[in-house]
Formats: C-alpha cells, structure tokens, sequence
C-alpha cells in the first residue's frame, strides 16, 4: 500500500514541511511581539485559495498610543462596534494598525469624528 500511496504521501510529507515552517515563523513573531512596548499584538491571517492569497493584517496598539498616532497620522479609517468597547482601524505610513477603544471613551469620541470625516 505504501508503494500505491508513494506519490501522495510524499505530497503529504512537503504540505507538513511548509505548515511546521509557518508555525515556527508564527512562533518567532509571538517573541517578537511581546518584545515591543507598543504593540499589543497582530490580528488576521493569510488563506490560499487555490489560486491566490488574501491576507488581512492589522497591528493592535493601546488605544492611548493609537489615538494620537491615528489623529495626526492615519487615514482610511474603520470601525467595527460591540458592547464594551469600539473596534477602530486606519492606515498610517502602510501599516494597517487597530485599538479596542471603550465606549464613551474621550478616545473614542475623537476617534469617531475622525471616522466621520474619512467617509
């Protein structure tokens, strides 16, 4: 049987290469990380779909450090809204960067008119 699935289990074998690299890259970047004062953290992943890949990526920063960064330097701006907090997105630089910023906040409240004028 093995000699049958030759083929297939050497495609097996490559697949399980590539998906061990990638989570010591994920590794690397999770020490990384945590070895930034700023950043809190990185959201999104990459999906192949056959044909091409889609990769989504925002930098998590502390809604005290994204506010005035995103204010004097951000723009295509973005939200997302749940029950605690407002999630806020913008480019600045290249650099897709996110906070979760809490309703009601001052921070939110700047954050939000910022959104407004983007639009």
């Amino acid at each position: 049987m093995k000699t049958k699935y030759a083929d297939l289990i050497k495609q097996l074998e490559r697949v399980t290469a590539a998906y061990n690299s990638a989570l010591s890259a994920v590794l690397n970047l999770e020490e990384m990380v945590s070895d930034q004062s700023d950043v809190i953290g990185i959201s999104g992943g990459v999906a192949w779909f056959g044909d091409k890949f889609e990769n989504e990526r925002a930098i998590q920063l502390g809604a005290d450090t994204f506010t005035p960064f995103a204010i004097d330097c951000g723009s295509y701006f973005s939200l997302e809204h749940s029950d605690k907090y407002t999630r806020f997105y913008c480019t600045a630089f290249g650099y897709r960067v996110l906070a979760l910023v809490d309703k009601g906040s001052v921070e939110e409240a700047y954050l939000l008119d910022m959104v407004a004028l983007d639009e």
